[in-house]
């Protein structure tokens, strides 16, 4: 593709594949990149769609200048100015700690709109600034983590509104239950006035209060287990209310987690390439003051040289094994 067809091309990830594939010179790149950065001021487009399209293309141009810069003189110092026109118009950068990557480098008000755009678009103002004080600080530009922060909160919504919806109906069965049970407490008391009455003239005391404090206590008796029973009830459906608000939570903890140990991955993985990297070249033979081809005749020396060393220490082991073969000898 050439820069006419990059200025008319759609921002996609399919596209900036297309672009790293084709286009012949990485400032043919950076003019797709810098499209997709004034979009990305524009609110054209996301902050996390922008890093997911353009990141693996910034990639490929900071591969390309690593290659370009082994070319010479001229190859290097048109590196060098590709490389300042990249960083400063694309929001990429090289990474400090690893020059064979790059990093996202935005200013700080995008990292807030990554935060929002986490969050689903029909929240209320409340819901939103709730979720958003519950997003990490560190959430960053990592795509992979801010996939699973989505998905988690995600997860966790629609777990809260299941839960809502539950909770809805757990308590319009407790006021069904709580009519019930006065119905059924009214039916019981009225059964019993038979009896109290009965009982109350057996004792002599049905036409005094005695009978009205009988019929008092009856009554109280039943509004307890009434209360009792609805209290036990509410008391369960208050444990499955929170239990369910837990296991949503729960889940989006579980994402947060994934998130934080794909990042911390990623990061050891870094870390100990480079290590290896390093202590490879400290540990490769570096000969000072040669050429490349001194170099490696001065290596090749050595190693013959240690080849000839350990065939002399090899041939005096022999002959001494051989001497002590002859002393050992019996005497004819």
């Amino acid at each position: 593709m050439n820069v006419n067809d990059i200025r008319q091309a759609g921002f996609s990830a399919d596209v900036a594949k297309q672009i790293a594939n084709t286009a012949d010179s990485p400032e043919t790149k950076v003019v797709y990149l810098q499209r997709l950065r004034e979009a990305l001021d524009a609110g054209q487009i996301a902050v996390s769609d922008y890093v997911k399209i353009a990141q693996p293309l910034a990639q490929r141009v900071n591969d390309d200048l690593f290659t370009l810069g082994g070319q010479g003189r001229g190859g290097s110092q048109r590196a060098n100015a590709v490389r300042q026109t990249f960083e400063s118009t694309t929001g990429f950068i090289q990474n400090p700690q690893d020059r064979t990557k790059v990093q996202v480098n935005l200013p700080q008000q995008f990292e807030q709109k990554v935060r929002e755009e986490l969050l689903p678009s029909n929240l209320t103002p409340e819901q939103r600034q709730r979720y958003l004080d519950e997003i990490p600080n560190d959430i960053g530009f990592d795509t992979g983590r801010f996939e699973l922060e989505r998905e988690g909160i995600r997860q966790q919504i629609q777990q809260e509104e299941a839960a809502k919806q539950q909770k809805t109906s757990r308590t319009q069965n407790l006021q069904d239950l709580a009519k019930l049970l006065a119905e059924g407490q009214d039916a019981s008391f009225k059964r019993s006035i038979p009896i109290l009455a009965e009982q109350a003239n057996t004792k002599g005391i049905y036409r005094s209060t005695g009978f009205g404090d009988s019929l008092a206590r009856e009554y109280s008796d039943l509004t307890q287990q009434t209360d009792q029973a609805l209290a036990l009830k509410g008391l369960e459906y208050n444990d499955l209310d929170t239990a369910a608000i837990m296991d949503a939570l729960n889940t989006k903890r579980s994402f947060q987690s994934s998130g934080l140990d794909r990042e911390f991955s990623l990061e050891d993985y870094t870390r100990q390439l480079n290590d290896t990297l390093r202590v490879a070249k400290e540990s490769a033979p570096q000969p000072q003051g040669k050429s490349g081809t001194d170099k490696a005749i001065a290596i090749g020396s050595g190693v013959m040289g240690g080849l000839q060393t350990g065939a002399q220490a090899y041939s005096g082991i022999q002959a001494g094994r051989a001497s002590k073969a002859g002393m050992n000898k019996p005497k004819v």
